[in-house]
């Protein structure tokens, strides 16, 4: 598995309040999900992570939809589709798919999770994201 991180990237996120073991988590998820699935042209997706103020409360160790530090890709994606939504909205939400069963996560590879919706004067745009981050 390929790193992302640099040694002073590392350093860099320690600081900011991860544990190796996070790092190489975030790693994981960032070169098994978002490097091969995701479509986004976001740049350097490890100097974004870096850029966010708000690491501190990102940081998870749950795992949601198969993916590790799901909440700082998933940070860093919608914060993408923000930045690059150029019309006037009136309301901007962020909605979770909420339908649980019993079975396990891997039924849900591929299917939408995330819903990012804007409400502008003339219409209602919706961008879906399934668990690996890529725009549907």
């Amino acid at each position: 598995m390929k790193k992302y991180f640099t040694d002073f990237q590392k350093a860099e996120l320690i600081k900011k309040g991860m544990s190796p073991k996070q790092i190489r988590d975030l790693n994981e998820s960032i070169h098994f999900y978002y490097k091969k699935y995701t479509k986004l042209d976001i740049g350097c997706i490890e100097e974004k992570i870096l850029e966010l103020d708000n690491l501190g409360e990102l940081i998870d160790s749950s795992i949601a939809y198969g993916v590790r530090q799901h909440k700082i890709l998933r940070k860093v994606v919608t914060d993408y589709i923000d930045n690059n939504f150029s019309s006037k909205f009136f309301y901007k939400g962020l909605f979770y798919r909420t339908i649980r069963s019993a079975a396990p996560d891997y039924w849900d590879m591929g299917g939408t999770s995330y819903y990012r919706v804007f409400l502008t004067e003339s219409k209602l745009k919706l961008y879906c994201l399934d668990n690996f981050f890529r725009l549907v």
